[in-house]
């Protein structure tokens, strides 16, 4: 929950100067709320984890208000309380969206690192995972590439962020995941008898990362193939 507790609190600071902005005329004729209120009303939801109901109040604002004055950020408020409402491939989906509408927005490197988020937890949720919980390693690695995507793009491009040493950190993690993934795939390979495909795949790991942790494990394997 520290994750959730982080991101509440800089989508709350980030989003200060859009709220306290003119507030937008006119009432939805479903709830009877402006633009304005059903913003704040959200971000009210968001403060007490109330991530349900905040993603009704943000999809109402969005799709009433599309072009409103908070209509940017609240993408990415929706985005969040998907995220920390476990729909991950709905945050997903959001941020997406978000970037293709706002590709030069201030807010790049947060929608990245919620993106990030959401790829790095997806999949965890399964009533199997719960009780039986797998090693990153041994998943399909679809999801982990994308979340390694996104915090490297932060680390490179946004470094200056209060992002990137999270995200730094969790590319670290979801690097070393990757090799290990390889080196799974190379043993089940091994066990199969398809030597020179175990080969081939420790080997490109070597010249991609000589200096990842499990280095002495691969030469090991690799010492072993005839």
């Amino acid at each position: 929950m520290k994750t959730i507790r982080a991101l509440r609190q800089l989508a709350l600071l980030s989003a200060l100067a859009l709220v306290t902005a003119c507030s937008t005329t006119g009432k939805d004729s479903r709830t009877g709320l402006s633009e304005t209120e059903l913003v704040e009303s959200g971000r009210q939801a968001l403060a007490k984890e109330r991530f349900a109901r905040a993603s009704d109040l943000f999809e109402e604002a969005i799709s009433v208000y599309p072009y409103g004055e908070f209509a940017e950020q609240s993408k990415l408020d929706l985005a969040y309380a998907y995220y920390g409402n476990g729909d991950f491939e709905k945050a997903i989906d959001s941020v997406n969206l978000f970037l293709r509408t706002h590709p030069n927005s201030r807010f790049t490197a947060y929608a990245l690192y919620i993106r990030g988020l959401s790829n790095y937890d997806y999949g965890k949720t399964g009533l199997l995972e719960k009780w039986f919980p797998r090693d990153l390693s041994q998943r399909d690695t679809e999801t982990l590439i994308a979340a390694a995507k996104d915090f490297a793009t932060i680390v490179e491009k946004f470094n200056n962020t209060e992002y990137a040493p999270d995200a730094e950190k969790r590319l670290k993690y979801l690097l070393d995941q990757q090799v290990k993934h390889e080196i799974e795939v190379a043993k089940l390979s091994i066990s199969r008898g398809q030597l020179d495909g175990a080969r081939a795949r420790l080997q490109r790991v070597m010249t991609a990362r000589p200096d990842n942790k499990y280095a002495a494990e691969i030469q090991q394997l690799l010492s072993s193939l005839p």
